[in-house]
Parts: C-alpha cells; sequence; structure tokens
C-alpha cells in the first residue's frame, strides 16, 4: 500500500506527542511517589520523635516527675499546750509560730530547702521568749519504689538564736537535719513524712501570670 507524506506526517506526529506524553506522565509519577515517600519518612520522625521519653534525666530510675517544682507550706497554729525546748534546756509554752518551709525539686537531680521559723511563748515565770531561726541546705535527691525521698547534703546552713525577758541574746546556729523522706505527692499537693513521723504538708507554687498588655 501506497501511503504518501501528507498522510504519513501526522502519524508520526501523533506518535511524537503520545511518547512525550508517556514521558511527562511517569515523571508525573515518579515524582508523586517521591513527595509521598518524604512525607512517610516525616510521618515517621514524628511519630519516633512523640515516642521518645521525656523526662529530663531518664537514666535515673528512681525519677517522680510528680516531684519538679517549687513547694511551699505555713506552719500550723501550735496546739494547746505545745511547749518548745530550747538548746539550753529550758522550755517554753508556745504562743506563736510564723515562718515557713520550702522546697525545690529540679529535673537535674539537685534540689533545696529553706526554713525560716520564729517561735513565741513564755516561761512558767511569765517572761516572754521568742526563738528565730533560719536553715538551708541543697543537695541531690532520688526516690525509690517505697516512695522515699533519699537526700545526698551538699551545702548546708543555720543560723538561729533566742532570747527571753532580761536575758542577753543567745546564738546557737543548731545544725541542719535533712534526713530521708517518704512522700505522697498527688497533683499540686505534697506530703513530706521523717522518720520521726514528724509530717509537712505543702502546696505547689506556680509563677504568677504576667498580665496582658491592654488594647492599643
Amino acid at each position: 500500500m501506497t501511503v504518501d507524506s501528507a498522510t504519513r506526517a501526522p502519524d508520526l506526529e501523533e506518535r511524537r506527542r503520545r511518547r512525550e506524553g508517556d514521558h511527562t506522565l511517569r515523571w508525573t509519577i515518579v515524582g508523586s511517589l517521591a513527595g509521598i515517600g518524604g512525607l512517610a519518612v516525616a510521618i515517621i520522625a514524628l511519630s519516633g520523635n512523640r515516642d521518645q521519653p521525656t523526662t529530663p534525666f531518664p537514666e535515673r530510675p528512681g525519677y517522680d516527675s510528680c516531684l519538679i517544682g517549687t513547694w511551699a507550706s505555713k506552719p500550723m497554729p501550735p496546739r494547746r499546750g505545745t511547749r518548745y525546748t530550747l538548746p539550753d534546756g529550758r522550755s517554753f509554752a508556745v504562743s506563736t509560730v510564723k515562718g515557713g518551709l520550702q522546697y525545690w525539686f529540679r529535673t537535674d537531680g539537685s534540689g533545696a530547702t529553706e526554713e525560716v521559723e520564729e517561735i513565741i511563748g513564755r516561761f512558767a515565770d511569765g517572761r516572754g521568749v521568742w526563738r528565730r531561726s533560719l536553715r538551708k541546705a541543697t543537695f541531690q535527691y532520688s526516690t525509690d519504689i517505697k516512695q522515699q525521698i533519699v537526700y545526698d547534703v551538699k551545702e548546708k546552713t543555720a543560723l538561729s538564736a533566742s532570747q527571753a525577758e532580761n536575758e542577753p541574746l543567745k546564738e546557737d546556729n543548731a545544725d541542719v537535719m535533712v534526713a530521708n523522706d517518704t512522700y505522697t505527692c498527688l497533683g499540686d499537693n505534697l506530703t513530706l513524712r521523717n522518720a520521726d513521723g514528724v509530717e509537712y504538708r505543702l502546696v505547689r507554687q506556680r509563677p504568677a501570670r504576667s498580665r496582658a498588655a491592654p488594647p492599643a
């Protein structure tokens, strides 16, 4: 069969367009798959990051994130008949207790405590007496399965003095005792109990919110 050049030219042109179209389609598909693959990699990466531990020091198995933060308590009013014994052995009836106790537990396993206390009362002979003390300590800490905080004290400071009517001021700077505590931490409430059975109830302190700027 004889085909003239006029008839053959459109056929060749059509075939060329089809080949170019197929080539473009192949690159479009490949490019789409590459984009999907990149997205899949990104999703896998995000999923991997989501599953990473958020504990700042995961190598410490005793880490309890509930403790992290600043805690404070105020002294309870003294019970009727409460007495306080001074370092020299004399005791007096307590009428007022002021001050407070604070703890700081940080994510790197370090911490600190500070106690400021003022005790006011009277001796049996009616003379007024007061005692003021400041105790500070820094420490490393860990927790265990018995819900016990184990302290490793690094530095400690104690300043304390007492004075009674008609007597000079007496400084004694009693030692700072930081003994291991058992604890219960629930939300914003922390209870510490020492070996003597003394219980401290502390509340989590949250930073004050900054005021929003007034509208322009």
